[in-house]
């Protein structure tokens, strides 16, 4: 759960290997737990061990329709995503999702815990393609 408002019920990568400058889809499964004012948007981030983000992106996760802060608590939500190993070495990295408060600027809580902000959704690895690195 993530502040108590939305829960992530279900995440799948479509793959875990690929070669650079491919990607790949995440799907993700949400649900309002109990209204709230804000309109969340997701973080998906693609990280090396060491934490450091090689690509990001953020999306709303009403996803062009309402904004969270107008859903009633119970509504559920697939929303897709695709993670993008564009100019990084080859290497495993690991896949992690945030929520994220995007007028106050703030990263949600994972569970109610201020220090958990983001969740490991898995693994990717990426391979040189045919022509070399």
């Amino acid at each position: 759960d993530f502040n108590g408002e939305m829960r992530l019920v279900g995440a799948q990568l479509d793959r875990t290997e690929l070669t650079s400058g491919q990607g790949a889809t995440l799907t993700l499964l949400w649900t309002q737990l109990r209204a709230t004012e804000v309109d969340y948007h997701t973080l998906v981030d693609l990280r090396e061990a060491d934490g450091r983000s090689v690509d990001d992106q953020e999306e709303s996760l009403g996803g062009g329709s309402d904004g969270t802060g107008q859903w009633q608590p119970g509504r559920w939500l697939i929303q897709s995503s695709f993670v993008v190993a564009d100019q990084i070495p080859p290497g495993r990295y690991a896949v992690t999702l945030s929520l994220y408060d995007s007028k106050a600027r703030t990263v949600v809580a994972v569970d109610g815990q201020s220090e958990r902000r983001q969740v490991e959704i898995g693994q990717l690895t990426v391979r040189c393609d045919g022509g070399g690195c």
